[in-house]
């Protein structure tokens, strides 16, 4: 009879051992499945921003900033209402406090960098120095080493 019962009770923890595993295995499919929903709605949410910023960069495109040597002074005019206002007034105006090293014009060291540089794309020099790097007789990127075609304004 002391056989009997001790197998009884085995089946019973046996039973009650499965049980417990099964409600487990089924709490964590279902962490995991909500893991899994709220990991694709964040990268949803992030598709969305950045298709929605990428749309506002397209629609205010500039035309480019320098073409070659020449006298350039009317690109600096802003079309605005309050008109008179040129592109390096309202730089100083926005820059009147320290540059951080990291985002500074590699020539002269003083401004930020604002310009990007076709077709290497780098993006190293300011308004300034782009300006007189263009003019000069064969300009070159003073990171790569490639010749310049254009330097246009970086909008950030």
């Amino acid at each position: 009879m002391s056989q009997r019962n001790t197998g009884a009770k085995k089946e019973e923890q046996s039973q009650g051992s499965g049980f417990l595993s099964s409600l487990l295995l089924a709490g964590g499919a279902a962490a995991v499945g909500f893991m899994a929903h709220k990991l694709v709605s964040d990268y949803n949410e992030i598709q969305s921003a950045h298709t929605s910023a990428q749309s506002a960069h397209t629609s205010r495109r500039s035309p480019p900033v320098f073409s070659g040597p020449q006298n350039q002074e009317n690109v600096y005019q802003v079309h605005s209402g309050e008109g008179g206002h040129t592109r390096k007034d309202m730089r100083k105006q926005a820059f009147d406090s320290e540059v951080p090293d990291a985002v500074k014009c590699i020539i002269c060291m003083d401004n930020p960098r604002e310009v990007i540089i076709n077709p290497c794309g780098h993006v190293c020099l300011c308004e300034d120095c782009g300006e007189k790097i263009c003019q000069s007789v064969s300009p070159i990127c003073p990171v790569c080493q490639k010749p310049i075609k254009e330097v246009n304004n970086a909008y950030i």
